[in-house]
Formats: structure tokens, C-alpha cells, sequence
């Protein structure tokens, strides 16, 4: 706890400059804000919630409801742009090769397993180098669109928010090569 000085005596100073009660914080963060809350009895401050303003979708199922509104949270949504980001690079690369849908699935394979570790408590330095617990990627052929492959990503990250297991997915496109 941070003291200050008064004079007359010493007084507990937060570290930040308002105190957001635990309701409130709740409300900011399911607006899309993410206060910066004064964490109790500690001389610091953090951010418990991380939404985005993506608005999540609602489900038959509470479980599905409650992935969809773990996935609209910012960390996940940095870690699956991120690997989509280098997946989109690789596939670049790969734009105007004649490589089958297999070759491909094999090279992205292969990437993104060495995001991968599963150790089920890694430590912080390995879980920041292999931030996934699974992951795995299929390409398939797109019937009704004969010059693109469907590449698929499915990710299952470390991290946990609210002692949820979240499974990431993530769908794109890519050329196949001209004939």
C-alpha cells in the first residue's frame, strides 16, 4: 500500500486516481471500456476486464453463449490476429505454387504446432513462446468456388478468463494456383 505523507500523519493513497467499485467496473466492461482498477490491498493498479466492443453472439446453449462472450475479449482477439496475420503471410507465399491442398495444410501444420506446447502448466517464458495448448489447421476445397482452397484454424490458447477453457477458430480463404 502506498502511503502518503500529510504532515500530521501518514494516509493510504490508491494508485489510481478514482476508485471504480467491482459493479461498476462490471458495467464500463460490458459497454466495451476497460477501466484501470485499483486492485485491493495492493500498491497497483490492473485491468480485470479486457472487452472489446464486439457485442457477442447469443446461443441455444449457455456454454456456446459464454465462449462467444470469452472470444470477444481483447487477449484472445490479439492472439488469434496475430497467428491469423502469419498464417495469411504463409499462404501468401505459397499464391501462384502448384502445391496441392495437402502440401499446404502440412506446411501451415507445421507452423503453427511450434506455437504449441502441452505442458499443462507451463511457466511464463515457454507460455509466452507457445502461447497455444492445441492447435491445427485443415485446408479444404471449396466446391462452388473452384480457384480458392477453405483454410480453417482451430486454437486452444493457455491463457484461461473466468476458468474457461476457450476453443478459437477462424476461417479464410486463399487463391489456389492458376492453371
Amino acid at each position: 500500500i502506498h502511503l502518503y505523507d500529510l504532515g500530521t500523519g501518514n494516509q493510504v493513497k490508491i494508485p489510481s486516481e478514482v476508485m471504480i467499485p467491482e459493479t461498476r467496473e462490471f458495467e464500463f466492461a460490458n459497454l466495451g471500456f476497460i477501466p484501470l482498477s485499483y486492485y485491493k490491498n495492493r500498491d497497483y493498479a490492473c485491468f480485470f476486464s479486457a472487452n472489446s466492443t464486439q457485442k457477442p453472439a447469443l446461443y441455444d446453449t449457455a456454454d456456446a453463449t459464454a465462449n462467444s462472450r470469452i472470444n470477444a475479449r481483447l487477449p484472445y482477439i490479439f492472439l488469434l490476429s496475430r497467428i491469423a496475420h502469419y498464417l495469411k503471410l504463409i499462404q501468401r507465399e505459397n499464391i501462384g505454387t502448384t502445391k496441392d491442398r495437402r502440401l499446404l495444410e502440412l506446411e501451415l501444420n507445421t507452423w503453427v504446432r511450434s506455437l504449441v506446447t502441452e505442458m499443462t502448466d507451463p511457466g511464463d517464458e515457454l507460455q509466452a513462446s507457445h502461447p497455444l495448448r492445441d492447435a491445427k489447421v485443415t485446408v479444404e476445397d471449396i466446391e462452388d468456388n473452384p480457384g480458392f482452397f477453405r483454410v480453417k484454424l482451430y486454437a486452444v490458447p493457455h491463457f484461461q478468463v473466468e476458468g474457461m477453457d476457450v476453443n478459437l477458430s477462424l476461417v479464410s480463404q486463399m487463391p489456389k494456383a492458376k492453371s
